[in-house]
């Protein structure tokens, strides 16, 4: 058994948390489970898998909660894991996992989420789910959230890795997301009303319209790459690239061609 806390949050879950669960029952030393307020069996069915359950009020603001698992592990290492994913816990998996959490230099993992998708194929991108248990690792951000930031503050010429392991997530491949598209696009509002002028927050609220086909996602994504091009130093947004695309694709899609080429030119300077 691993040096390792699984940490995980959820509402009303019951579901897909088994599967969750089951993948690292007998890797990890703990499981750390942080109701957000179900209504459903989500809490009995992490204790029947051995998980420590807390209750946390929800406030719309999924780093709190995150944070609020974070701080009751008691493991080396911490690996943040969705209600709809699971470890993907072949032999070579497990062996990569011990190996990072083995390590003395590192202090935070990338990890490979294999998105499983309704056709059954597989988009895959990576996140920092997997970092030692210290009080300088804590979340950011209500909706999107990450320990980036947190990481980056404090180890910032530190390279991170991809560990040899992957996760999967089911999530994508449900019929009907739309309860937590409009979940995130609430908070997402909430965030801008107080930072109206978070660049990260322009960017995924734009994104989030965009997908809808929202003609208003011009004006959000433009937001936030108007501000980013008048910071001083954009090459410390890793998002830039993703945000200067998403504009100007949206323009494009509305026939605006010419001012998409001036994105680009715009965001070539970017280092």
């Amino acid at each position: 058994m691993i040096d390792l806390s699984v940490a995980m949050i959820g509402r009303n879950e019951s579901a897909v948390l088994a599967r969750a669960l089951a993948s690292v029952q007998s890797v990890a030393r703990e499981i750390i489970f942080v109701d957000t307020g179900s209504s459903d069996a989500s809490a009995d069915i992490a204790r029947n898998f051995g998980a420590r359950v807390f209750e946390f009020e929800w406030q719309d603001d999924f780093a709190a909660a995150r944070n609020a698992s974070l701080r009751e592990a008691s493991s080396a290492w911490i690996l943040v894991l969705d209600c709809d994913e699971e470890l993907i816990a072949n032999d070579q998996g497990l062996l990569g996992l011990a190996n990072a959490c083995g390590t003395r230099a590192a202090q935070a993992f990338l990890v490979e989420i294999e998105n499983l998708q309704r056709d059954g194929g597989l988009l895959r991108h990576s996140a920092l789910r997997l970092f030692r248990n210290d009080p300088r690792i804590r979340f950011d951000n209500p909706v999107h959230e990450s320990v980036g930031q947190s990481v980056y503050a404090a180890w910032p010429t530190q390279p991170i890795e991809t560990a040899g392991f992957r996760l999967r997530h089911h999530g994508y491949a449900r019929l009907d997301n739309s309860d937590k598209s409009a979940r995130n696009e609430h908070i997402l509002q909430k965030w801008l009303e107080r930072e109206p002028l978070n660049i990260y927050a322009s960017y995924k609220y734009g994104l989030s319209l965009a997908h809808r086909r929202e003609p208003s996602a011009i004006e959000w994504l433009g937001r936030g790459f108007e501000l980013l091009d008048r910071e001083r130093d954009p090459q410390s947004y890793p998002f830039r690239h993703g945000l200067a695309q998403a504009f100007m694709q949206e323009l494009r899609r509305y026939g605006l061609d010419g001012e998409a080429e001036k994105a680009r030119a715009r965001a070539a300077r970017w280092p």
